[in-house]
Order: structure tokens, then sequence, then C-alpha cells
């Protein structure tokens, strides 16, 4: 990240006397097009609804928030909390289960139990519209074809990851949860194990027959399995290695590489800045996540100019 992160400064940082009315005519982010804590702000702002000129500085130079007679600047938690006292809108800064303290794996696994579990939610009910000849030309059986095609992508990337980093650290931790019961919850999972199979066969399917949405019903049950997940197997986790963010990443590449602002598209903005927040924190391969947050900024600037709430 460069110097893209700099000690706060104390001049001017807090919101003048006209905080929390709407956006001033004036607002700008002055910060490396490369830093992924830039890309996080214009989130966060984009969030809030906040028509942002990007100004490209400098690597060297320390990230500035320009809002009216505002000047900020600072790390990023110290910013986020800037735009939630200055700017109407969702909260971008942690709170409810994700403000715990959790494990950095646990709480980036419980995000994306959020993420999918929405995803899923959209599919089914678009299958439905259609069903009923609701459709849309967003909501067309391409469109839903399109949308589940990136949703078993994840999916599978997030089985595997379990598999391969979550199910092995919870049987470290050792705290009373045997290696067979761990193997048999695993087993119960709809997208683990031999079962990916069968949703890779489902994927093939022509969107719009029978089999198809019934497929799509029957990942509704995720959601169960996600809350059985954080119920029964994330609170085993401890502190993990150094580095298994990074396996993470490896692991979901997709997920975190083209598909990135499919994945985000669904968490709250509060979540979704968490999640990104993770990252920044520990994640030690700068490459993957330079493309991580290429793939988001590329996203945002594709998006019209936002309305104000």
């Amino acid at each position: 990240m460069g110097n893209c992160l700099k000690k706060q400064s104390r001049r001017d940082i807090s919101p003048s006397d006209d905080a929390l009315t709407p956006t001033p005519a004036s607002v700008s982010l002055h910060g490396s097009d490369a830093c992924p804590v830039a890309a996080s702000l214009r989130l966060a702002l984009l969030f809030k609804s906040v028509a942002v000129r990007f100004v490209p500085s400098d690597p060297s130079s320390p990230i500035l928030l320009q809002c009216g007679p505002d000047a900020v600047s600072g790390d990023l938690d110290y910013l986020l909390r800037y735009i939630d006292g200055r700017f109407t809108g969702p909260h971008v800064v942690v709170s409810g289960p994700f403000s715990s303290g959790s494990p950095p794996l646990a709480t980036a696994v419980a995000i994306q139990h959020r993420s999918l579990g929405r995803l899923v939610d959209r599919a089914v009910e678009m299958a439905a519209d259609l069903t009923l000849g609701k459709g849309t030309r967003v909501g067309s059986p391409r469109g839903l074809g399109k949308l589940y095609s990136m949703l078993l992508e994840v999916l599978l990337e997030h089985a595997q990851m379990e598999e391969r980093i979550v199910f092995p650290a919870i049987e470290r931790a050792d705290r009373g949860l045997s290696r067979i019961a761990t193997e048999e919850h695993a087993r119960d999972l709809p997208i683990m194990n031999g079962i990916k199979e069968d949703i890779k066969a489902v994927g093939v399917m022509d969107s719009w027959t029978p089999a198809y949405q019934e497929a799509l019903v029957d990942m509704e049950n995720t959601r169960e399995h996600f809350m059985e997940e954080e119920r029964d197997l994330l609170p085993q986790l401890e502190d993990e290695e150094k580095g298994v963010m990074d396996k993470c990443m490896e692991v979901m590449e997709s997920t975190h590489s083209h598909l990135f602002p499919f994945f985000i598209s669904s968490l709250l903005p509060h979540e979704a800045i968490h999640y990104l927040s993770l990252l920044l924190r520990f994640c030690s391969n700068q490459a993957r996540l330079a493309s991580t947050f290429r793939s988001l900024t590329a996203h945002m600037d594709a998006l019209p100019p936002p309305t104000p709430s």
C-alpha cells in the first residue's frame, strides 16, 4: 500500500457545524488510484450517495478528503468515522456482530455467508418472478442464467476454502469438537464435498426448466447451514496463523478478482467496508490485493454519479 496510510492530521479534523446536513457542493478525495484505502473510501462515500471527485495524487502523498471547509487526512478507520459523522445515510463503520473482536477468518467467513445468502435469495426471487411471468430485461432467463453462473462459482470457491482452511483450523483448535463431528457437519452442508458435483451439473441446465427452478429453491437451504456453521463451528476458531487470509484469497481467486463487485453487491455498507478492512489488515500478498481492489475500482468508475438521498 506504500504510503497511502499516514498519521492522521489534526488540522480541521472535526466536522464543521453543518455536519449531518446535505452533501456540500464540493467533495473531493485525493489519493493514489492504486491505493486500496482510497478505493475503500470511495465505496464508503458511494454508500452515502455522495458525489465525490477523485483526484489522483502521488503514492507518497497522504490521502486527503476535502469536504467543503474540512480538509481531513488519516488512516482508514479514522476517515470512515469522519464520513459517518459528516454524511447522512447508512453507517459504514463496523457495528453489530462483526464488532466483537472475533478472529479475522471467522469474521470473513461470516460476512461471506451474508453475501451468499442474499445472492441466493436474489436468484430465487428472480426465478419465482420468471415462473409467474413477471420477468423484466434484467430478470430474464438469460439474466437468471448469468446470476446463477456467478453465484455458483462463488459458492464453490467458498466451499473449497472451508474444506481447505476452516475445517483444518477448527481441528487444530482442539476445543472439544471431535474430528468425527466436524466431518459429519461438513457432510451435511449441501455445497460441500461430493455434492458439489451435483451443483456443477445443475449449472449447465437450461435456466427455464423446472429442474433448474427447483435447484434454486433448494439453494435456500444454504442459509440454514451457514447459520449452523456460525453457531457450532466458527466459535471454535482461535487466532489463526499468519497468512491465513492470504490463503483464503488464493483459494477464492475468482471471488476476489473479477467477481468481487458481484460478491460485494449484496453486503450491507458496514459489512462491505469491514470486509475490505480485513483484507487490508491481514493480507500480505500485495499483487492479489491490488487485483481485488482494481476490480472494485473499475466497477465504481463505470457507475453513474450517485443521486443524493
